[in-house]
């Protein structure tokens, strides 16, 4: 047992406790969920919630300390960082579980996919209040602050996501992505994106929500967002982090695109088969449909625009499904726009 200050709250007693997990195959640390814990918080922060954040990682390096300092920076003294590690092979291991200024639920075994990690560590949460952080992502100073603050202004929300700022793998900033307040029907269209990763949640309500795209390899936010729908939902036009775009960012793998949609088809038609009525389930699904395809047309051509012939392969797609489609008029339309303007270097596809 180690004892700890800092700046940000009373004497802190640390202390670790290994819990023995089903051993899924063997190997170093297999199974085992470290929990360290960070004790008697700051009484000026007793009325504070406890935040969980959850970090689902693979191979983290080199981003991943920038992401954990990011936390640490945080001066939040109830949080607890839950941590759903499938098996890092570069060291990301190691540098979690020697975390000791914040309560970390560490598991590191074997998952199905990223629906399926993050439900694992989204049963672990003891939050009030649930974000994430990615490995190369950031979080802004003040933003744990800033989220307790707008839950307590807006207690009828169950979720509030913010602006995002948009950095290179060096950490300079590109841009800032404004959505937008939430908005249903745009997200069905894929129009809108909310950002995961400047998103909070009443954990309760991102429980339900999560579940039915949880066995799900990629895009469970589509999933829990389209759930999340008759939900009070806020937004905060500000950014409360940064998310990195690398070789290493899931949504710059050109080639995951097919799986994508795929993904999130799956994620549509589960949620229109809740709907009663026939023609309102099969109009949801076309419409969903052509958006999600111009969705990874739009992504493809903004990441590389030298790959037309995906940008009008996904395009294909929803013009078969609806070739008077406004959605496919606008989307195409903007894609010819901006390959034009690539040309002269002054393309940005928004």
């Amino acid at each position: 047992m180690s004892v700890t200050r800092n700046k940000f709250s009373d004497v802190h007693e640390q202390r670790a406790v290994d819990e023995p997990l089903l051993d899924q195959g063997g190997g170093r640390n297999l199974g085992k969920r470290q929990i360290r814990h960070a004790v008697s918080p700051c009484r000026r922060c007793a009325a504070r919630p406890l935040i969980s954040l959850i970090l689902i990682v693979k191979n983290g390096m080199p981003f991943i300390a920038n992401a954990v300092d990011s936390v640490r920076k945080q001066g939040y003294d109830k949080l607890q960082l839950v941590v759903q590690d499938c098996l890092s092979e570069d060291g990301t291991s190691e540098l979690l579980a020697g975390i000791q200024e914040i309560e970390v639920d560490l598991v590191r075994e074997p998952d199905k996919g990223i629906g399926d990690a993050f439900s694992r560590a989204l049963s672990r949460c003891r939050g009030q209040i649930v974000g994430s952080i990615d490995s190369d992502n950031l979080l802004h100073f003040g933003a744990l602050h800033r989220v307790a603050d707008h839950f307590a202004r807006f207690p009828a929300e169950a979720v509030v996501y913010s602006a995002v700022e948009m950095i290179d793998e060096t950490g300079v900033s590109l841009d800032i992505f404004r959505p937008g307040p939430f908005n249903l029907l745009r997200v069905l269209d894929c129009e809108l994106v909310p950002p995961w990763s400047t998103a909070f949640f009443r954990r309760k309500v991102l429980a339900e929500a999560f579940h039915s795209g949880a066995s799900l390899k990629t895009c469970a936010d589509f999933s829990a967002w389209l759930h999340l729908g008759h939900s009070s939902i806020g937004y905060i036009d500000e950014p409360l982090g940064s998310t990195r775009l690398s070789n290493n960012s899931m949504s710059c793998r050109l080639d995951e695109y097919e799986q994508f949609c795929a993904d999130k088809i799956e994620a549509l038609s589960r949620y229109v088969a809740t709907r009663k009525h026939e023609a309102l389930r099969t109009a949801l699904l076309l419409r969903g449909k052509v958006g999600i395809y111009c969705w990874a047309a739009g992504s493809i051509a903004g990441l590389d625009p030298t790959r037309k012939d995906l940008v009008q392969f996904f395009l294909g797609k929803a013009r078969t499904i609806a070739p008077r489609s406004l959605r496919l008029a606008r989307m195409a339309a903007k894609i010819e726009a901006y390959l034009a303007a690539t040309l002269c270097g002054s393309g940005a596809l928004v």
